[in-house]
């Protein structure tokens, strides 16, 4: 099997439930997934003050769980892509559920995907699943000038160090090296770096979001309002 093809055999299996487990599960006395429903706080934040009007693509998308807050924000389309045909049928039945939105959900490779007619990109979790040399391709063929992606970032803590035991002993062991990808805040920059993206790329940072971070070009003057919840 290629790569590609365990990338979608392995996430076609994985990603329904992982998002079940993430986002719908009853939270514990230990809320081990809070990070996961911070950052789409965040996500929601973000999109809230730059969708009105423009076309949103969101890469990675699963199910698309915030196909609906996209459409009820003003966006005028949104464009999901998702490697994971489980997750695309999902997206269509998000999206045949809320009917208010114009909407495209494409099955496939993001390294493969090239659009030049969104407004903002954004992505939660899909970088940790890229290499560096995949992020750049995602950034040259989709060169949108604002965006945000979180990313797992390579930082001593306890929570990093828990986060990589717990991956090997559920399924890095037999993943044949398909596992996340944790990368420094000048790997990212790097990488997403481009030419329609005049200026610094910075990364947003929490102590909600665990070891997470979130890389981000936006409209000038949003990065404070990033400062929220703490």
């Amino acid at each position: 099997m290629t790569s590609q093809g365990y990338r979608k055999s392995f996430w076609d299996e994985k990603i329904v439930e992982w998002e079940e487990r993430k986002y719908d599960v009853a939270r514990g006395l230990i809320d081990v997934n809070r990070s996961v429903r911070f950052r789409m706080d965040v996500a929601r934040r973000i999109l809230r003050m730059v969708v009105k009007g423009r076309t949103v693509l969101e890469l990675g998308c699963g199910s698309s769980r915030l196909l609906a807050e996209v459409g009820r924000m003003g966006a005028r389309k949104y464009i999901g892509v998702d490697v994971a045909s489980t997750a695309i049928a999902a997206a269509e039945r998000a999206a045949r559920q809320f009917g208010g939105l114009e909407c495209e959900l494409i099955n496939g490779d993001v390294t493969e995907v090239r659009r030049d007619d969104a407004d903002i990109c954004f992505s939660l979790g899909l970088l940790d699943w890229l290499s560096l040399d995949e992020i750049k391709r995602v950034r040259a063929n989709i060169p949108t000038i604002y965006f945000f992606h979180s990313y797992s970032e390579k930082r001593l803590s306890l929570q990093y160090m828990a986060h990589k035991a717990y991956v090997f002993a559920m399924y890095g062991h037999r993943s044949k090296g398909y596992v996340p990808h944790y990368y420094s805040e000048e790997d990212i920059e790097g990488a997403l770096r481009g030419t329609l993206a005049p200026g610094r790329i910075q990364s947003f940072r929490s102590p909600r979001l665990s070891f997470g971070a979130i890389a981000h070009h936006l409209p000038a003057g949003l990065e404070a309002e990033l400062e929220f919840g703490e």
